[in-house]
């Protein structure tokens, strides 16, 4: 059903112009030729005649037709009848919409729901083109708010598509000046907001003038959900502290989520292909899966250019390791500065040595010592993040190796789909990050993201409960702080893609039973932890593979363990390595807890 209403909105989209006209038509010649036949029996004159006909085809346009509604008349007259009013009436109706376009707009947003749009740039307008087609054959009321006004050329082909369009200073304006702009945008009415500005300084003074008028005129429906792009995340600690100040005292009038599109290709990236998959490969066909245990393959990540999507690419990865236990992610970055970029990307993040190693290829990807400075690194999957489609189609070309590529082509849907088709040297190559599968408002505005990391929680919670706390009530998804859910996102992909599929392969049901009866017993007893993670291997590599997952996590938000010398509030106990933690009764306790995701999803 949902594949049929897009075909009819596809095609009312391409024909609506030529299908109107075709009905004026239609009219036309029906009132030229039941007036014809009317008259024409009853007037001799050739002149008179024509000049009849012509003065009745008229009149039926305007509502007045000439024969009585109990005189006999000729079926094209009847017709006409019926059909002239109407095609007057659409071209009245669309002579008043755009003459009046401003006015029905501020009247549709009183009564009508609608998503506000506050940017500029392609990017910007891509999202509002795939918001406004996202209602099926009836279009989403869109309005989007510019800094400054659109050229001519941009701003017709949207207002003419059904999105209002305008200029506010919502950024710069005095605070008279803001308040008068948001209240004509009715924001009660509004279904959400989206503030999508390439500075993203602009975004969050649009913010802050939304939460204060918001504050001064409460939504009667609730907070207002509210997409804000991060850009390269260089303010992400702006706007996570932010968001840890405001959304965690429950007053926010604003239910903020951030995004970027950097971020969302690379989530694109590790959907379309797992970066777990070949560990996963070692151990199919075996006849005693749970006896593999050592001989799971450390994963080693090319990236061929470093931008704000190949860093993306890299957190992500990071996030979905570790593959192996006990082996950091390997990464290698291929870049003509690389060097430098690394240096940065290590300023930037602090810990990162601590779960990923980082090397650098400085170099041309076009040049020919390439496939020699590659040679022998033993690579598992590449990602080659050039925003120029044809430089990213030559490096995945020139890559040597039985591994997967994924090629960004963020603004080439005819090109991913030729790629997706293609064999010879590409036939390891896939498509990633398109821009108009990304820009949505299931991604950018809506819960999609969070459907996993919720169901994953409320699943988790439940276990919990019933292992450790039956009298305490599971905490809900909206209750927990920016951080915390976070961590059960990252958790939940990662469970995802690669624990839950290689617990299928390594536990049987039975040692899956042992383990669900005895997480009760030892909670509070390390000795019996340590028993049974001694007696079943298999068991023990799943909890450690998720600490180690977990203790990447919090180096990467910046907290130390036992030997960094760092705030108290940045300090975490379990932040050891995996024979420390054991050795502690206190910490060995915490297994019980990264056990307990493998309980999840039976096979």
């Amino acid at each position: 059903m949902a594949a049929l209403r897009e075909h009819l909105s596809d095609f009312w989209r391409l024909w609506r112009g030529r299908l109107i006209a075709l009905l004026d038509l239609a009219a036309l010649a029906c009132a030229l030729a039941g007036s014809w036949l009317y008259y024409s029996p009853k007037i001799a004159s050739g002149a008179q005649l024509v000049s009849s006909t012509a003065f009745s085809a008229v009149k039926l346009f305007l509502f007045s037709p000439g024969a009585g509604l109990a005189d006999p008349v000729p079926l094209a007259y009847a017709i006409a009848m019926w059909l002239c009013p109407l095609c007057t009436a659409v071209a009245v109706f669309r002579l008043l919409e755009s003459t009046l376009r401003h006015a029905l707009g501020g009247l549709s947003r009183f009564f009508r729901p609608y998503i506000l749009v506050c940017g500029q740039g392609s990017d910007c307008l891509t999202l509002v083109d795939s918001l406004r087609h996202g209602g099926g054959f009836f279009r989403r009321k869109v309005i989007l708010v510019t800094q400054s006004p659109l050229p001519v050329e941009l701003r017709l082909p949207l207002e003419r598509g059904g999105v209002t369009v305008f200029a506010m200073p919502l950024e710069n304006g005095t605070a008279a000046e803001r308040t008068v702009c948001l209240r004509r945008l009715h924001l009660e009415r509004a279904d959400g907001a989206v503030l999508f500005h390439p500075e993203v300084s602009l975004n969050f003074s649009i913010l802050k003038a939304l939460e204060q008028h918001l504050e001064k005129y409460p939504r009667r429906c609730g907070a207002l959900p509210c997409a804000l792009y991060s850009g390269d995340g260089s303010m992400q600690p702006l706007i996570s502290r932010y968001r840890q100040e405001h959304q965690g005292a429950g007053g926010s009038p604003l239910d903020l989520k951030c995004f970027s599109t950097a971020a969302l290709a690379a989530r694109d990236l590790f959907l379309r292909r797992g970066l777990g998959a070949d560990s996963l490969a070692q151990l199919d066909g075996s006849a005693q899966p749970h006896k593999q245990t050592g001989s799971l393959k450390p994963s080693r990540l090319l990236i061929a250019g470093l931008g704000a999507c190949g860093e993306a690419v890299l957190l992500q990865a990071a996030a979905l390791s570790p593959t192996a236990p006990g082996a950091l992610l390997d990464v290698t970055v291929l870049d003509q500065d690389a060097e430098r970029k690394l240096h940065r990307i290590k300023a930037k993040y602090p810990q990162l040595h601590r779960f990923v190693t980082l090397q650098a290829v400085q170099m041309d990807v076009l040049s020919d010592e390439l496939p020699r400075a590659l040679h022998g690194g033993g690579f598992t999957y590449a990602a080659v993040c050039f925003r120029d489609p044809s430089l990213a189609l030559r490096t995945a070309e020139a890559l040597e190796g039985d591994f997967p590529i994924g090629v960004r082509l963020d603004g080439s849907d005819a090109l991913a789909r030729c790629l997706d088709e293609s064999g010879g040297p590409f036939q390891r190559a896939f498509p990633f990050g398109e821009r108009r599968s990304l820009l949505t408002q299931e991604l950018v505005l809506g819960t999609r993201l969070d459907e996993a990391a919720m169901a994953f929680h409320a699943g988790y919670c439940a276990q919990e409960q019933r292992l450790f706390h039956p009298e305490t009530p599971p905490i809900p998804w909206d209750a927990l702080d920016s951080l915390k859910k976070d961590s059960t996102r990252a958790q939940a992909a990662y469970c995802q893609s690669y624990l839950i599929p290689l617990r299928d392969k390594l536990l049987s049901r039975g040692e899956l039973e042992i383990c669900r009866n005895a997480l009760s017993d030892c909670k509070d007893n390390a000795g019996m932890l340590r028993t049974l993670l001694s007696a079943h291997p298999a068991i023990a590599l799943l909890a450690r593979l998720e600490h180690e997952r977990w203790c990447g996590f919090l180096y990467a938000h910046g907290y130390q363990g036992r030997d960094g010398n760092t705030r108290n509030d940045l300090f975490h106990p379990c932040l050891v390595d995996w024979e420390a933690l054991l050795r502690d009764d206190e910490t060995c306790k915490t297994v019980c807890y990264d056990l307990i995701p493998i309980l999840l999803m039976d096979p």
